[in-house]
Order: structure tokens, then sequence, then C-alpha cells
């Protein structure tokens, strides 16, 4: 497996998903690291590939993606997976409102909570 690790740090939006396309085309998986819950990575994102994402992303992570394998070791911003057509999208932590909303196919899964503010239980 041909793996390519993008240091998200000293990246904009523009920046990391450029790079993420051009990388997915050549490569398996890709590793993005420092992703500083940038919104809009991988969106729009129709190849094939395996994308780990080392901690957490803004809004939209995957929206209107065809394809790839997202793993996201963190959380991730409202609309996570909004109109995925294909792929899956794994989110360790929590996820914002909208989590999967508008999806055409695929798979989105939030092991944490999903919501826009985290509800804590307590005792009376």
């Amino acid at each position: 497996m041909k793996e390519y690790v993008i240091d998200a740090k000293d990246m904009n939006e523009k920046e990391l998903n450029r790079a993420i396309k051009e990388k997915a085309t050549s490569f398996d998986k890709l590793i993005i690291d420092n992703p500083d819950s940038r919104h809009n990575i991988c969106a729009g994102l129709t190849e094939d590939v395996e994308i780990e994402i080392n901690g957490s992303a803004g809004y939209f992570v995957g929206t209107m993606a065809h394809g790839p394998r997202i793993h996201i070791n963190g959380n991730a911003g409202w609309f996570a997976g909004d109109n995925m057509t294909d792929g899956e999208l794994v989110i360790e932590g929590t996820a914002g409102d909208g989590a999967g909303q508008g999806i055409y196919g695929g798979t989105v899964l939030v092991k944490g909570s999903v919501g826009s503010r985290k509800i804590s239980s307590y005792q009376v």
C-alpha cells in the first residue's frame, strides 16, 4: 500500500484540498496531520482512496464525496458527510449537527455523540 503524509499545519483550506486531490490519484492512503479543525477537508473527493485524519476536522468534512474511506481520529464540525454519494466516513469522536444530512449513499458512523451542544448527564 502506497501511503503519503500531508502536514496541513501551514496550509489553508484550498491548499489542503488541492494537495489531497492531487495525491489521491497516486496513493492508496493519505494521512493528514495537523488538520486543526479546518473546514471542507476532502470536499468533493471522488477517488477510491483511504484518508486518515489525525485530529479534528471542521465543518463539511467529506461533503459531496464519492468513493473515499475517511477516518477521523478526533471530532468533526457540522454537516460531516453532507451530500455524500458513496464511500465511508468514520468519526472516532463527536460531530456537530447535520452529520450525514442529505446523504445519497455510503456510510457515516459517529462513535461519539452528535448534536449542536454537548449533553452531559447529572444526578438529581
